[in-house]
């Protein structure tokens, strides 16, 4: 890793590999691209001009990493890094590489049955996939019956919903898999290209900052945006669902709380009212953790 200069101040190369280290060892990001966590510690300097003076005077990492400024800063990068990337990140996630092994020989062998068990392995290690295998069936068959099969599908901030494949129904689809970290994006493609000569999914996986990153260009008949704006601000979810060119936008919402605890206020009034403003219509499906928006976007 090279070193950064910011505002004329340089963050020595040293510093910067202790820093993000440091980040790392909280298991849910273990995995995290380190230049996604760079970014954010060097939006943390650019806001916070005293810890920028103090960590370019530092010579290594080493002569800082006892002090106030490193706790601080370190805390609040894993708080903006999990909040995008781990909060729904199990501490098995470590696994996935075997159990796609497993899938890819199953598949060879034509254990059809084993496959669906391999699957169901592979999302339990996302809360969100885990939570839905009590209902993904009836999810994705409700979803379907208001906007029919589709044939293309984005997925934005997706985890790992791409793998739940054997509860689609679907075939031949046409499937783009957006993710922020690098080797997320590395495990959604080799589950596609796994699954491509059963299943005939075109699909592609794509790494993507929502808050950062253009959706031009992005088409498709159904975009899934499951348990994402509630992690983004206001105004990058509007920008989000007014650039988006899809025939319809399936969000979802959580009822309970990461800790199991059930939320006062379920339905997103602020949610709701920007739909209104925008003049578009939703229906809305209730699962027992997840609250479904389906949005009616634009013709294509």
């Amino acid at each position: 890793m090279e070193s950064v200069t910011i505002y004329n101040k340089i963050i020595s190369s040293d510093v910067l590999v202790g820093i993000i280290s440091r980040i790392k060892e909280k298991k849910e990001l273990v995995h995290l691209d380190e230049k996604v966590c760079l970014r954010y510690i060097i939006t943390y300097f650019m806001q916070h001009g005293k810890a920028l003076a103090k960590f370019s005077e530092a010579k290594d990492f080493s002569s800082i990493q006892r002090s106030k400024e490193v706790d601080e800063l370190i805390k609040a990068v894993r708080e903006e890094v999990r909040l995008v990337y781990g909060l729904y990140q199990t501490e098995d996630i470590s696994k996935i590489d075997h159990l796609l092994d497993k899938l890819e020989k199953d598949f060879k062998n034509k254990s059809i049955e084993r496959t669906k068990d391999d699957h169901d392995r592979i999302l339990r290690l996302n809360r969100s996939t885990s939570e839905r295998l009590e209902f993904y069936e009836k999810f994705f068959s409700d979803i379907f019956a208001i906007t029919d099969k589709p044939i293309s599908i984005i997925d934005l901030a997706c985890g790992l919903n791409p793998m739940a494949w054997p509860y689609y129904q679907l075939r031949n689809v046409r499937y783009t898999a957006c993710e922020l970290n690098e080797q997320d994006v590395q495990h959604l493609q080799r589950y596609f290209d796994i699954i491509k000569p059963y299943t005939g999914i075109q699909g592609k996986a794509v790494k993507l900052d929502l808050t950062k990153d253009s959706l031009d260009g992005f088409t498709a008949d159904v975009c899934f945006l499951l348990k994402v704006l509630d992690l983004l601000d206001a105004s990058v979810a509007e920008r989000i669902i007014t650039s988006l060119r899809c025939r319809w936008i399936v969000a979802s919402f959580p009822t309970k709380t990461i800790t199991e605890q059930a939320m006062r206020f379920k339905r997103r009034a602020g949610f709701q009212k920007m739909l209104r403003r925008l003049g578009l219509k939703y229906q809305t499906l209730t699962y027992e953790n997840e609250l479904v928006y389906i949005i009616t976007k634009e013709t294509l």
